[in-house]
């Protein structure tokens, strides 16, 4: 039988601010236990780290460059096959809820036979405006609660649907981006002083690419104290507590529909968050852990295997061929993902031996770079200036110390440059 699919994905969501990412402050019970209850990647990324682009990757299966989105906002090529066009075709009833932020709002794309989309001009998480397959309607509470109810209307009416379709259903919050608002509820409450500040926050950036010490995320790190930091981020904290509630809601949910085992559960985020983070805050241009990593659990009770952590390179990208797999079929030519499943069934070791990364521009700052990842190291070239980093991750996770300059590490920076430069070479229309 066909699985259902449930892909929930969160929004500026730094990957270790969860408790079974290794948070140990964060209150994130529900989301914890997915993880516990499916397998979890410890080196799972998006190919671009911000919001357009990378739904227009996870979304087509494509590098950005590829999709013709390369920032915000999102704009893409609508002739690509999309997760929804793919199901569709197969038989799926899909559904589209949250946060959308590539083409406009108010109609149905992308092949979604239902479409809810908070209106983009509305910022605020109080009282949101959502276009309801076509109408605009005004709501009246906390967005992410609000969201929440939509996806469990979708879900109980596809599983009464008389057809028996198995759904696609995405639903994108749009938690934790900012505005940062605190979410109704004591329980999500935090104190200051509970807040942990990043091991990196001393970074010394005079070893890193300029772009990194002259640009507006370090500005705004310095614009700020860390009591203030610590301050801010107790209102991203219980955003995040609020999202699990809310995931949790939706599960348990499902579970009660009996559908449980014939549902695969994928919960991942569109990009992460610098939090202080080589002292920088909010996103970009870097392709640091923080933002270019996201966390991603797969759960389908009997089929994934629960408890699981795998540290094999995968992307976002490898969800439309996953899926369409798991829908009976193959995966449309051309794509750049993989198909997870003989991973998460332990057939084999890895997907893949590398995996790109690329960014244009933050607003109007353009800073063109491109990164290769590989199980043991990152090597990111600054397009604009020539400068370059290397990390060794298992022996430096938090990227404190560029080797680019470092004669031991020649040979590998050679070796990596070359990777790169395959892949550079691959980008019809450059965009830098």
């Amino acid at each position: 039988m066909r699985p259902n699919v449930l892909l929930v994905l969160a929004d500026d969501l730094k990957p270790t601010t969860l408790g079974f990412e290794g948070d140990a402050v964060v209150r994130t019970p529900h989301l914890d236990r997915l993880a516990r209850e499916g397998t979890s990647f410890s080196r799972a990324y998006v190919p671009l780290p911000q919001c357009g682009p990378s739904r227009a990757a996870l979304l087509t299966g494509r590098y950005p460059h590829d999709t013709g989105s390369m920032t915000n906002p999102g704009r893409w090529k609508l002739e690509h096959a999309t997760i929804a066009t793919v199901l569709g075709a197969r038989g799926y009833h899909t559904g589209f809820i949250g946060k959308w932020h590539l083409q406009d709002d108010e109609e149905r794309q992308a092949g979604f036979d239902e479409w809810t989309a908070l209106e983009r001009t509305h910022l605020e998480y109080e009282d949101p405006v959502l276009w309801i397959d076509g109408a605009r309607t005004e709501q009246q509470g906390f967005l992410t609660d609000l969201l929440t109810d939509q996806a469990i209307d979708f879900v109980s009416r596809a599983v009464a649907r008389e057809d028996g379709a198995p759904f696609f259903l995405w639903l994108a919050y749009k938690t934790p981006h900012n505005p940062w608002s605190q979410p109704p509820g004591a329980e999500f409450a935090y104190e200051a002083d509970e807040i942990p500040l990043p091991v990196s926050i001393d970074d010394d950036l005079s070893t890193k690419p300029r772009a990194q010490r002259e640009g507006d995320c370090h500005r705004a790190f310095l614009g700020s104290t860390r009591e203030r930091l610590r301050e801010a981020l107790t209102t991203y904290y219980a955003m995040v507590s609020s999202l699990d509630a809310n995931v949790g809601r939706l599960v348990a949910h499902v579970d009660a529909l009996g559908i449980g085992e014939n549902t695969l559960i994928v919960f991942l985020s569109d990009n992460g968050f610098l939090t202080g983070d080589h002292q920088m805050f909010t996103k970009g241009p870097s392709l640091y852990e923080e933002q270019v990593r996201t966390p991603l659990v797969l759960r389908r009770p009997g089929s994934v295997p629960a408890g699981a952590r795998l540290d094999a390179l995968v992307s976002t990208l490898d969800l439309l061929p996953t899926f369409a797999r798991l829908a009976g079929g193959a995966a449309p030519d051309g794509l750049d993902g993989r198909d997870l499943a003989p991973l998460v069934r332990g057939e084999v070791a890895r997907v893949r031996d590398e995996l790109f990364l690329e960014y244009a521009q933050k607003q109007n700052e353009h800073v063109p770079l491109l990164g290769v990842l590989t199980p043991e190291a990152k090597y990111v070239r600054y397009l604009a200036t020539c400068e370059e980093e290397l990390y060794r991750l298992a022996d430096d996770p938090y990227e404190l110390t560029n080797l680019a300059g470092a004669a031991e590490h020649a040979d590998e920076l050679v070796r990596l440059r070359a990777r790169l430069d395959e892949f550079q070479g691959r980008i019809e229309a450059p965009f830098w």
